[in-house]
Order: structure tokens, then C-alpha cells, then sequence
């Protein structure tokens, strides 16, 4: 353990040393124990020296808290520790730590930290962290974060984090993110994922918000933007200026489908609903999709993409028999466009559709290529087509 602490002075004192003028105005404390701020050895120094300020260049250990004007070491503390102009170093408090200035090295806090000023280095606590200033490197909060700045490095949040400035690198809470600037990475939020500014990256949410997606992967049900230059991966994405479309359409299976399709000016979402008109099974369907548009000349279109399409039943539920999970099917798509004018578009081509269920007889599926029993499952594929209209 001695050995690992004089290690951690080293570094705090060598890695982390940024220039402070030491003029007269400080007391040099290189090892400052102290109980309560005001009774601590730097204290005493600092009353011999005609009140100066407290700057402490090696070791400070507090039993409650700790109160200087710099750090340039290691300070250990329970309760709390506070720097009114900088920390260079490792600081560690039970419950919180203040700092008015810039901290370089480690900073952690069994509740909360706030920082005014920058962080270059890494920063841990147990509930939250509050910074005004630039950060780069690591930034770890068991609820949330809220950082005023640019970020470059890692945020972690465990419900969330807000950010005002340009960030670059990875962010990820539990609930949702909110960033006031520019974004290049990646951003996780397990609900949201709302950004003001422009995005160029990853971005996974279940609801992603953001003003311009520049370039990258988005992934989530709903994605709404101003302006989308990406791949959207979702349900549902809404782009101001790229109209919704609304399709009808008949399939070699016999299915009527309604859907509505969204997405931005080079890729496509696709929800649907859709009814087996004929047949032993009148199956209900619920489907989701995207791809890829082509331009092929005036009037002329090309959608190449997939869908996938979960089977129920008369009563919408995915059991016919005991036995008999009606399963998904996959239809993978080559759907030609043409433009018909003010009565919408004429939408049709060829599928490949491949079906996965426990059904041992059935009559979906037409002109077999693969009929095969694997574990309890069969696995179909046919070719097929669709045919509709779009408004």
C-alpha cells in the first residue's frame, strides 16, 4: 500500500505539473495532515508566514475535510476537499469535491464534484459532476453529468448527461443525453438522445433528436432531424424538408399491407400493417423495414431493402396451435417506383422472402427453394413479388 501511494505522488506530481507562478503570496506544504480546514499543519504554516495561501506540493491527508489554494500531489480526504485556484494531481474525498480552477490528473468523490475551470485528466463520482470549462479525458457519474465546455474523451452517465459545447469522442447514460453544440463519435442513451447542434458518427437511442445529422449511423424506433444525411435505422424517421409517404400494396402471399414510410432523401423506414385475404390461415401482420433509394431518371425509381414481418393470428396472437409459432418472415426487396403525377407512385417488383416458424403444414409459401426442419423450427424460401401505390 506504501508503495502504491508514493507511486501515485509521483505521478500526481511529475505527469499531471502544469505552470503556476510561486511567488510570496504562498506557503509551500509538502506534507499537510490536517482534522478540520483551519487545523492541519499548512494552517500553522501558513499563520507563521503572515497568513498566506496554503499550497500543498506533496502529501495532504484530512480525517474531515481539506481546504487550500492549490494541489499539486496527492490529497486524500473524508468528508470533503476544497481548492480555490487549481488541483495538479490525484484527489479523492468521501463525500465531494470543490475546485475554483483548472484540475489536471485524477479526481474522485463518493457523491459529487464541481469544477470551475478545465479538466485534463480523469474524474469519478458517485452521484454527479458539475464543470464549467473544457474537459478531456474520462468523466464517470453514478447519476448524471453536467459539463460547460468542449469535451473531448469519455462521458458516462448513469442516468444521464448534458453537455454545452462541441464534443468529440464517446458518450453514454441509461436514460438520455442532451448535447448544446457539435458532435463527433459516438452517443448511447438507452431512451434519448437529443442533439442541437451538428452530428457526424454513431448515435443509438430509442428516441433520437437531433438538429443535423452531417454523416454517420443512426439507430433508433423514432428519429427526428432538420436535416439527415446519414443512414437511419429505426421504426420511424422524420426529416423536415422529406415528405411521408403512404403505401398500399398486394404480395404473392396474399396479404393486403397498408404502411407509412419515412426517412430522409437517400434511405427509407418502413412501418406496416397488413391482412391475409386468403388461404387456410387468415394471418394479421406486422411489419418493419428500410433502404436504399436510387435515382434511375425521370420519374423513375429503385428501392433496394428489407423487411421484416411478425405473424399472428385471427386473435393476434403468435400461437395458432400449441405447437405452431407462426414465426417471422424477411423479404428481401427490389421495388421499382414510377412517378404517376399528382395520383402518387405505382410501386412493384420482385421479392425474396424467407420464412421462419414452427408450422408443419401451411399454404404461404409458393414455389419452395428451401424447405427445410432444423431444431424444432422450419426454415422456407421463395421467390415472390408486391405490387401497389403510394400517396
Amino acid at each position: 500500500m506504501t508503495k502504491f501511494l508514493l507511486i501515485l505522488l509521483l505521478l500526481s506530481s511529475t505527469l499531471f505539473a502544469q505552470s503556476w507562478n510561486n511567488d510570496d503570496d504562498y506557503v509551500k506544504v509538502p506534507v499537510n495532515p490536517s482534522l478540520w480546514p483551519g487545523i492541519s499543519t499548512g494552517d500553522m504554516w501558513a499563520e507563521e508566514a503572515g497568513y498566506k495561501k496554503i499550497y500543498n506540493t506533496g502529501f495532504a491527508l484530512s480525517l474531515v475535510g481539506m481546504r487550500a489554494a492549490r494541489l499539486r500531489g496527492m490529497d486524500l480526504a473524508g468528508i470533503f476537499s476544497i481548492y480555490s485556484e487549481g488541483v495538479q494531481g490525484f484527489q479523492a474525498s468521501g463525500v465531494f469535491n470543490l475546485v475554483n480552477g483548472n484540475v489536471r490528473g485524477f479526481q474522485g468523490a463518493g457523491i459529487f464534484t464541481i469544477v470551475n475551470g478545465d479538466i485534463l485528466g480523469a474524474q469519478a463520482n458517485g452521484v454527479f459532476s458539475v464543470q464549467n470549462g473544457r474537459f478531456k479525458g474520462a468523466q464517470f457519474s453514478g447519476v448524471f453529468n453536467i459539463q460547460n465546455g468542449d469535451f473531448k474523451g469519455a462521458q458516462f452517465g448513469g442516468v444521464f448527461n448534458i453537455q454545452n459545447g462541441t464534443f468529440k469522442g464517446a458518450q453514454f447514460s441509461q436514460v438520455f443525453n442532451i448535447s448544446n453544440g457539435d458532435f463527433r463519435g459516438l452517443q448511447v442513451g438507452s431512451t434519448f438522445n437529443i442533439l442541437n447542434g451538428a452530428f457526424r458518427g454513431l448515435q443509438i437511442g430509442t428516441v433520437n433528436i437531433t438538429r443535423y445529422f452531417d454523416s454517420g449511423l443512426q439507430i433508433g424506433l423514432v428519429n427526428i432531424s432538420d436535416t439527415h444525411n446519414g443512414i437511419p435505422v429505426g421504426v420511424f424517421t422524420y426529416v423536415r424538408d422529406v415528405p411521408i409517404g403512404y403505401q398500399i400494396w398486394y404480395d404473392d402471399s396474399k396479404f393486403i399491407n397498408a404502411g407509412i414510410r419515412s426517412g430522409n432523401d437517400e434511405w427509407y423506414n418502413l412501418i406496416s400493417v397488413g391482412r391475409r385475404i386468403e388461404g387456410d390461415v387468415r394471418f394479421h401482420s406486422l411489419g418493419a423495414g428500410m433502404g436504399r433509394k436510387v435515382d434511375l431518371g425521370p420519374g423513375w425509381g429503385l428501392d433496394i431493402g428489407t423487411t421484416v414481418y411478425k405473424l399472428l393470428d385471427d386473435n393476434f396472437q403468435d400461437n395458432k396451435w400449441e405447437d405452431g409459432d407462426l414465426g417471422v418472415i424477411a423479404k428481401f426487396n427490389l421495388i421499382f417506383r414510377r412517378n404517376l403525377g399528382a395520383e402518387g407512385k405505382l410501386v412493384f417488383g420482385p421479392t425474396l422472402n424467407l420464412w421462419y416458424s414452427k408450422l408443419p403444414e401451411e399454404d404461404l409459401s409458393q414455389n419452395l427453394f428451401i424447405d427445410k426442419f432444423e431444431k424444432g423450427n422450419y426454415i422456407r424460401a421463395w421467390p415472390g413479388f408486391m405490387v401497389g401505390l403510394e400517396l
